[in-house]
């Protein structure tokens, strides 16, 4: 069974990084730490938050480029 609340926990990290400031290059570094960790716990919501930061989608298009169709 997924998680789909997860992407409140995942949409607020992305709104207060960007609130923040946060280089693009730094929230990276963030979800590259972050995502992962979701994963673990059953996420499976991500396009509740695809298109929210592109940081967040290079990431997760690294992490998990099957999300991706070739349009994206």
């Amino acid at each position: 069974m997924g998680w789909a609340s997860g992407s409140e926990i995942v949409e607020k990290m992305i709104k207060g990084l960007k609130k923040r400031k946060f280089a693009p290059a730094d929230r990276e570094k963030v979800y590259a730490i972050l995502i992962p960790a979701m994963y673990d716990h059953d996420w499976d919501a991500q396009d509740d938050v695809r298109g929210m930061d592109p940081s967040f989608d290079k990431v997760l298009k690294r992490i998990d480029p099957d999300l991706f169709d070739e349009e994206d």
